[in-house]
């Protein structure tokens, strides 16, 4: 299954602990057979994420820097990227559903690129649910699942 996951499953990779998600769950995704994508917006997110916990003196800089090569390196993590014009018009569509434009853009992204996004936010689970008619008219397989639910997804 081609998965693209919420910026949410980066943030360990810079040492941050998120309720809910393994550490290791992008290489959890990889080893099942998964395929894993990001957007490429999600650098940009774990870096004003990493800049803001810098400037508190909670994080080194090159916890951050490290995260994001890491995984803008792996061959086997694809790279979606924001400015694709199919995925910014469903992103503009959104905009009146969700009010963090960021996820406007992985939401688009995913149901034009992937078979599921894998998101931990109930915000997106919810707009998928609400509007499942319109996500699987531009891609008909597409859902929204957790981790969790993607863990016992073998390939």
């Amino acid at each position: 299954m081609n998965l693209l996951l919420d910026s949410t499953y980066l943030f360990p990779l810079m040492g941050l602990d998120v309720r809910g998600v393994p550490r290791a769950s992008i290489l959890d995704l990889l080893s099942i057979g998964h395929r894993v994508s990001v957007s490429d917006i999600s650098f940009f997110e774990l870096s004003a994420k990493g800049a803001r916990l810098v400037s508190r003196g909670a994080l080194e800089p090159h916890r951050v820097t490290a995260a994001i090569q890491s995984i803008n390196m792996r061959p086997d993590v694809t790279k979606v990227p924001f400015i694709l014009t199919h995925v910014q018009r469903t992103a503009f569509g959104l905009r009146a559903q969700i009010t963090d434009y960021i996820d406007c853009i992985i939401m688009a992204s995913s149901v034009h690129e992937a078979d599921a996004l894998v998101t931990e936010d109930g915000r997106l689970h919810d707009l998928y649910e609400d509007n499942r008619q319109m996500f699987t008219e531009i891609n008909p397989g597409f859902e929204v699942i957790r981790v969790s639910e993607a863990l016992v997804r073998a390939e």
